[in-house]
């Protein structure tokens, strides 16, 4: 029977243009990790393009693309397996328009970690 500890949920508010806010979470050990984010485009027609999340300096996934031209939310989770031992997660949001960064904001809602043995 898996078992479920819900993480505080977070606000990541990424800044796009000439530099990047890094979220870090701390949380305990764990074996499987899966990230639910409720993502509010406040009305912008943008695609979100790269998503990176580190475990302690290391990266572990990245580069999600996500089209979001007909709508203004959205849900969507990350299935990740933590190296051992490490117990910090950094997150990270980029947004590129054919490879420019695009100057507006971004919110991240709703952030959850919830973790199975």
């Amino acid at each position: 029977m898996a078992t479920i500890k819900p993480f505080r949920p977070f606000n990541i508010q990424a800044l796009f243009g000439n530099y990047y806010i890094w979220q870090e979470l701390d949380f305990s050990l764990l074996d499987n990790l899966k990230l639910t984010f409720t993502m509010d485009y406040r009305g912008k027609d943008h695609f979100l393009n790269n998503l990176f999340i580190k475990a302690e300096g290391h990266v572990i996934r990245q580069g999600i693309a996500r089209p979001t031209l007909d709508y203004t939310w959205e849900t969507f989770s990350i299935p990740l397996t933590m190296p051992n031992n490490l117990t910090r997660l950094f997150i990270r949001a980029q947004n590129f328009n054919q490879g420019f960064p695009l100057p507006f904001q971004t919110w991240w809602d709703n952030c959850q970690v919830l973790y199975t043995p």
